[in-house]
């Protein structure tokens, strides 16, 4: 910050936030840009060099149909989502299909972050940890396909969709 002499009295100069301010009037001025405001201090009329206005911004959720994707809003606050501690939407499917996309795209490490995410949502699901495995064994480390193998072998004991995996795993 520096400060400025105007009509003999020191003025300070720099960016100075206001947050929860609403302004009321631009008016240009010989010397600058009169601007007047309101806030939590009561109005008053300023004068700046520059004006940066930031407004919040509410996201249009109603048009989404996020309740058919399976995501959910928050109850107290129906214009936010609702989210996991680490900032994760509650549907795992948007991980998951994430993953594939990346997947084939074979970008095999960002498409594994995005598995594990959905996997942490829902440890059983069988498409995700079909995914895991079909990841594994692209990159030729069937040790590391086997844990996910096991999973649908314990919650899809009789799936016929996963037999030619546990075979290829030799798990049968």
């Amino acid at each position: 910050r520096s400060c400025t002499l105007r009509g003999g009295e020191p003025v300070e100069e720099g960016v100075h936030l206001r947050p929860h301010t609403s302004v009321t009037a631009i008016h240009a001025r010989s010397m600058g840009i009169g601007v007047g405001i309101r806030g939590a201090d009561g109005e008053a009329m300023l004068d700046v060099s520059h004006i940066l206005v930031a407004v919040e911004r509410v996201p249009d959720l109603d048009t989404l149909a996020l309740d058919k994707a399976g995501i959910r809003r928050r109850k107290d606050d129906v214009t936010r989502l609702e989210l996991t501690p680490g900032l994760r939407t509650t549907n795992p499917r948007v991980y998951y299909n994430y993953g594939i996309l990346l997947q084939q795209q074979q970008q095999y490490s960002s498409a594994l972050q995005q598995y594990q995410k959905a996997l942490q949502l829902a440890p059983a699901d069988a498409d995700i940890n079909y995914a895991l495995c079909v990841l594994f064994l692209q990159q030729n480390n069937p040790a590391a396909a086997r844990p996910y193998a096991q999973t649908l072998r314990k919650y899809y004991p009789g799936d016929q969709r996963f037999l030619q995996l546990w075979q290829q795993l030799g798990m049968l």
